[in-house]
């Protein structure tokens, strides 16, 4: 090649960079993409890990009023999975899983029974608890498509004891692992950004 024909083309290459209407279309497809990138962190923080925060003290000592979690909103329920669901009041609770459909659960002196469909019956470890509780649940059965919660501060919680099973199609999330472990940053973060009005 060429000496002219390089001093051509990068004349040509600079021409082509500078026309106004390359600089509009790039500045365009650079903000379209920005766009795109925005409205998609915003489905996927909305729809899929949405941020709750914690109200009450039901679930103490696990969780506390102001702590911020996220929860993955497609997620399946197991034993001791804290979960976001629709409370028949019309708000949002959080209480924890201890029953799954075709469970039997009952208490005695504080102390949780559970046995599977056709099982054995056996005491459900509970270290999270708090000590003290010495309250009894009657013999239930969690239906079909149900969960049965509890919160963890038995004494002053509202939960399964008082409205029954809770329907699967009210869940709202599953607390995830990673952020419960990491809530005290994940608060510390969120109240950063937040504002008081």
């Amino acid at each position: 090649m060429r000496a002219v024909d390089i001093q051509t083309e990068y004349a040509d290459e600079l021409s082509r960079r500078r026309d106004p209407c390359g600089e509009y279309y790039s500045a365009v497809r650079f903000l379209l993409g920005l766009a795109v990138v925005f409205m998609a962190c915003i489905a996927f923080f909305t729809n899929v890990l949405v941020g709750v925060r914690v109200s009450g003290e039901s679930m103490s000592p696990t969780l506390h009023t102001g702590d911020y979690l996220f929860m993955y909103a497609w997620g399946e329920p197991d034993y001791g999975d804290i979960v976001v669901f629709d409370a028949p009041a019309g708000s949002e609770y959080i209480k924890r899983v201890v029953g799954l459909p075709g469970d039997t659960l009952w208490a005695e002196d504080g102390v949780l029974y559970r046995a599977h469909a056709g099982g054995e019956a056996a005491a459900v470890e509970e270290p999270y608890v708090i000590a003290g509780w010495k309250g009894n649940i009657a013999v239930t059965v969690v239906p079909e498509g149900c969960m049965y919660v509890l919160g963890d501060n038995r004494a002053d919680s509202e939960d399964s004891r008082f409205f029954g099973a809770v329907d699967m199609r009210k869940l709202r999330g599953v607390i995830t692992g990673w952020s419960f472990s990491a809530r005290g940053t994940i608060t510390r973060i969120m109240d950063i950004f937040s504002f008081r009005w």
